[in-house]
């Protein structure tokens, strides 16, 4: 294999299947920031879509923290796209808040605004300039911060439409193409500000480890992430089945069968079962917790994970409820944009949205299959778990119906309802995945475009 980054990219990219069976009919959104790792992603993307035959199209997001820096970086984006003859989009945000939420804050708006960019351009990738450098650091910062197996994924390849073309290739390599090709690109000093982690992980610890300890340690870190993945990923399917063997149809983890489980399966089913309860992001410590709950049982023993309370009953977990009989469940919400898929870890699913297409070739609509209007929705759609005061207003009849009514008669478990995904366009509810269809954006004699999402377990 050649050692030009334009190669490496194509085997990365044929490594994990990041395009479709047949690439001439995607098209990349590249995220360009202007620094050196995405600008070299958008010319080795360039080099090889003329033998694939994929399209590209390009997005920057200005966060404005850099004052003239940030628009100098915008305007740079935008000349280099505007030369190489590919669509641009390009978006200013203002991130407010303390510096500890900042950079979580400008991930959520950089990727809100991907998404909703890629469903404008008519994109069913997302590239982003992730490399096997970044990779390392990230292993390594989760490594000290305590993770668990799944923590040491860090960054996947592939990740529903979102793909990293770069992740096999170092910053090293970059550097080199950008060297012998001419290419200009900006730099971004804060990165070499020592009050954020990654940098003090780039810049003192890496170099340190490769200095005394292994000249390899990146390679070897982001080999880790690859090992984890594929266990992680098996370990995941056991999980799935097993699960199904140890809850009831009320949504309640038998104990017995439970502790029968090897050790490994057993804290991944809890995980997944309190995932399914509503707990953000379970971790390995409140999975320990129910164990423990589960192995010492007792009447009316309990344990509470933040929002979630976990009451063992007569050889049964359960989620308990409020002292008010409503369900206590944590808040979560995501964008959905046309061309991408998100997956709701909190149900347990992963809803997809289309691309506009023609009203004829829209497959029929289901519990599991929602077409819409598209001239009637917003660029983005949001899913969410209810909220107090939601109603649908079902089709075929008049007014609404609370949302605990539509739960009730479609018999979702009590235990499900709080974290059932929910499908809104603005502030109605389009859709609840599997349980009902709002008179929102209905199908109708004028409708020209339609717009499909669907909902499959994860």
């Amino acid at each position: 294999m050649s050692d030009r980054l334009p190669a490496k990219v194509a085997c990365t990219v044929a490594r994990y299947g990041m395009l479709p069976e047949r690439p001439s009919a995607s098209r990349v959104l590249v995220a360009v920031s202007g620094g050196p790792d995405s600008v070299a992603l958008f010319f080795a993307l360039r080099e090889i879509s003329r033998d694939l035959g994929f399209s590209l199209a390009v997005a920057h997001l200005d966060h404005g923290l850099r004052r003239q820096e940030s628009a100098d970086d915008r305007l740079f984006v935008e000349k280099m796209a505007r030369e190489a003859g590919v669509h641009c989009i390009s978006h200013q945000v203002e991130i407010t808040g303390g510096f500890e939420n900042w950079e979580a804050k400008a991930r959520r708006a950089r990727y809100t605004f991907l998404r909703w960019a890629a469903g404008a351009l008519g994109c069913d990738r997302i590239a982003t300039g992730h490399t096997l450098d970044d990779q390392a650091e990230t292993v390594l910062m989760r490594i000290v911060a305590g993770t668990g197996p799944g923590g040491l994924v860090a960054i996947r390849p592939v990740n529903g439409c979102l793909i990293r073309p770069l992740i096999g290739c170092t910053r090293q390599d970059v550097w080199r193409f950008l060297r012998d090709e001419g290419h200009d690109f900006r730099h971004d000093y804060t990165n070499y500000d020592l009050c954020r982690v990654r940098s003090r992980v780039r810049h003192l610890i890496l170099p340190l480890l490769e200095g005394m300890f292994n000249e390899n340690a990146k390679l070897s870190l982001a080999r880790v992430a690859e090992l984890a993945a594929t266990e992680h990923e098996f370990l995941d399917e056991l999980a799935a089945r097993a699960s199904e063997s140890v809850r009831d149809a009320d949504n309640r983890l038998a104990v017995g069968p439970l502790l029968a489980l090897p050790a490994a399966l057993r804290r991944r089913v809890v995980r997944r079962w309190l995932a399914s309860l509503g707990a953000r992001r379970p971790t390995a410590a409140q999975s320990e917790r129910v164990l423990e709950l589960a192995a010492r049982g007792g009447p009316a023993a309990s344990v509470s994970l933040g929002r979630v309370r976990v009451t063992y009953e007569l050889g049964f977990l359960a989620k308990s409820a409020s002292e008010d009989g409503a369900l206590e469940e944590a808040p979560y919400s995501y964008s959905l944009s046309p061309g991408c898929e998100v997956e709701i870890r909190e149900a347990g699913v992963v809803i997809s949205l289309s691309g506009r297409m023609k009203v004829g070739e829209a497959p029929s609509p289901g519990l599991e299959v929602c077409v819409a209007d598209a001239s009637l929705l917003p660029p983005s759609l949001s899913v969410r778990n209810r909220r107090r005061g939601d109603r649908l207003y079902p089709i075929g009849m008049e007014g609404s119906k609370e949302l605990k009514e539509v739960f009730r008669e479609a018999r979702v478990p009590r235990a499900r309802r709080g974290v059932a995904p929910i499908v809104c366009a603005r502030e109605e509810i389009l859709w609840i995945p599997g349980v009902a269809r709002s008179r929102v954006a209905l199908v109708s004699s004028a409708t020209e475009w339609v717009v499909v999402a669907r909902v499959r377990q994860h």
